[in-house]
């Protein structure tokens, strides 16, 4: 059985850029699915479980070491590129699926 839904999570990410250290406060959503598979009966039924998540928007703050808002475009775009974004796409995963269509 599928199931489908779209959480939100937040948390903060330590990105250098340039040889500068900045804090990085996310807040992203994503549509995320999940099918458990099916691992007994016949063999050609079965299948391995499979799961992702999307992300479908992401806001971004940072902050650098002396704690002023980064304002500038180009270095909020390098920022940005610079996020783990495996790590944000696994903690949707994670969440509990509230959301289900």
């Amino acid at each position: 059985m599928s199931k489908r839904w779209t959480p939100t999570v937040s948390g903060e990410q330590v990105i250098t850029v340039d040889g500068k250290e900045y804090l990085v406060e996310y807040e992203s959503s994503g549509d995320c699915y999940y099918d458990a598979g099916r691992v007994s009966g016949p063999p050609e039924d079965c299948y391995e479980p499979e799961g992702e998540c999307e992300i479908t928007e992401l806001t971004v703050k940072a902050t650098d070491d002396d704690g002023e808002l980064v304002s500038d475009a180009a270095l909020m775009s390098k920022i940005k590129a610079a996020l783990d974004m495996d790590s944000i796409e696994e903690q949707l995963m994670e969440t509990e699926p509230g959301d289900w269509r």
